[in-house]
C-alpha cells in the first residue's frame, strides 16, 4: 500500500459508530475492521492487561484468526514490544506512534516479532495506537501495517487523536466487561467444583447458572422452576426465595447477602442469596445451598436417627461448619437465645459439652461417608 493509497483510504470515524458499540456486541465485533478501514490499516486489535493477572482481546479486525489471538493472549501479551513501550512511558489518553516508541531494529529483534509474527508467515511490523488505565487494569487500541507498507503518518495520528475521547470511553467499558468476564470464567469454575448448590439468577428470574448440585435440585423440583426460571409453587414455599432474588437484582437497593430456609419434605435446606454482577453488566444473584440429597443430607438424616429433631440436627451440621450461634440464628431467622435453647437440647443428646466436641462428631459421619465401600 503506497503513501497515496494511504491518504485515500482515510476516512474519519463517527462518535456514534463507536458508542453504538458499548451495549452492541455484534455492532462491537464489527468495529475493529471499521476501524482499520478507516486508518488504512492492515489490523486492528483491542486488547487489554488486568492488574490481577492475565490478558483479554476485546476485539480484532479478523485479519488474524481467532486461534493466533488466543495463542497471543495465552503466550505472546507479555512479550508485546508495543504494548510494553506504551505502559514504560505512561502514555495515557494520547494517540501514539508505537514505531517511534520501538525502533524496527529492536523490534525485529524481538521475541515477538520472530516467534509469534514471522512464524505465521507475516510481516505485520509498523503500529500507532492508544492506552487507558483503570482501577481494573490497562486497554489499548492498536492499528497495525506491514513491513512492506508506508508508515503511518502525522494525519492519522492526528485522526487518531480527535476519537481519543470517544475510544477511551469505549476501552474503559468493554476493558471492564471482558475484566467481568474473565472472573467469571473463574469464578464458575470454583462453584463446578463446589459441593453446595450453586445457581446464578437474573433479575427476570432467569436461571444463567447451575452447577451439578442445584442441578439436581432443579430436576426434583424443590426450587420451582420451568424452562429454566423460577416460578412461584402453587403452596407459595419459593415465594422468600423469589422475593430474595428480586431484592437481591434490584439495581436501586444496597447491596447485601440474605438468607433463608426452604422446605424440602425431609430437611430444612439453608440458602445464601448474594448480589452478582454477571455478563454484560446484567445484575444477578448467586444462590448457594446444600443439597439434602447429597452427604450433608444424609448426615442431617443420621443426626436425627441419634435423636435430634430436624432443626436440631441442621444447627447441628451448620455449627461444625464454623458458624457461630448468631450466625446461625441469622440464618434461620430466629433469635439467638432460641439456638442456644436448641444446642443445650441437641449437646445432651450426643453427649457432648462443647461446639469442638459437636464439629468433631459430625466430621465422623461426613468420613464414614466418604470411605469407599467394601470390596
Amino acid at each position: 500500500m503506497n503513501q497515496s493509497t494511504v491518504r485515500r483510504c482515510r476516512m474519519k470515524l463517527r462518535a456514534e459508530e463507536v458508542y453504538d458499540c458499548l451495549f452492541d456486541d455484534d455492532l462491537f465485533s464489527h468495529l475493529p475492521g471499521r476501524l482499520a478501514e478507516a486508518f488504512g490499516a492492515r489490523s486492528a486489535l483491542m486488547h487489554c492487561r488486568f492488574t490481577s493477572g492475565g490478558a483479554g482481546v476485546m476485539g480484532h479486525s479478523g485479519y488474524f484468526t481467532d486461534e493466533q489471538m488466543n495463542l497471543y493472549t495465552e503466550e505472546f501479551a507479555t512479550a508485546d514490544p508495543w504494548a510494553a513501550a506504551a505502559a514504560a512511558t505512561r502514555t495515557l489518553n494520547s494517540a501514539i506512534d508505537l514505531e517511534w516508541l520501538v525502533p524496527p531494529e529492536v523490534y525485529e529483534r524481538s521475541v515477538f516479532f520472530n516467534e509469534y509474527i514471522r512464524p505465521m508467515g507475516d510481516d505485520t511490523f509498523r503500529a500507532i495506537g492508544l492506552r487507558i488505565e483503570r482501577s481494573w487494569g490497562s486497554g489499548m487500541l492498536g492499528l497495525q501495517r506491514g513491513k512492506t507498507q508506508a508508515p503511518f503518518d502525522a494525519g492519522n495520528l492526528k485522526d487518531l487523536q480527535e476519537s481519543e475521547r470517544h475510544m477511551r470511553h469505549l476501552l474503559s467499558f468493554r476493558g471492564r466487561l471482558e475484566h467481568m468476564s474473565q472472573k467469571l470464567s473463574t469464578i464458575e469454575a470454583v462453584l463446578d467444583q463446589a459441593p453446595e448448590a450453586n445457581l446464578v439468577v437474573l433479575r427476570n428470574l432467569q436461571i444463567v447458572y447451575a452447577n451439578a448440585a442445584a442441578e439436581r435440585l432443579l430436576r426434583r423440583g424443590v426450587l420451582g422452576s420451568r424452562s429454566r426460571r423460577l416460578v412461584e409453587d402453587e403452596a407459595g414455599e419459593n415465594r422468600k426465595l423469589i422475593q430474595a432474588v428480586q431484592v437481591a437484582t434490584d439495581p436501586t437497593a444496597p447491596e447485601a447477602s440474605l438468607a433463608l430456609l426452604l422446605g424440602d419434605g425431609r430437611a430444612p435446606i439453608a440458602v445464601n442469596v448474594v448480589p452478582l454482577a454477571w455478563r454484560s453488566g446484567k445484575r444477578g444473584a448467586l444462590l448457594t445451598f446444600r443439597d439434602p440429597s447429597g452427604a450433608d443430607g444424609v448426615v442431617l438424616e443420621q443426626l436425627a436417627a441419634l435423636g435430634l429433631t430436624q432443626a436440631e440436627a441442621l444447627i447441628a451440621e451448620r455449627l461444625s461448619a464454623g458458624l457461630s450461634p448468631e450466625q446461625v440464628a441469622a440464618e434461620r431467622q430466629v433469635s439467638v437465645n432460641t439456638v442456644r435453647s436448641q444446642m443445650k437440647a441437641l449437646y445432651s443428646k450426643l453427649g457432648c459439652r462443647r461446639q469442638a466436641e459437636l464439629a468433631a462428631i459430625v466430621r465422623s459421619l461426613h468420613s464414614t461417608l466418604s470411605q469407599p465401600p467394601a470390596q
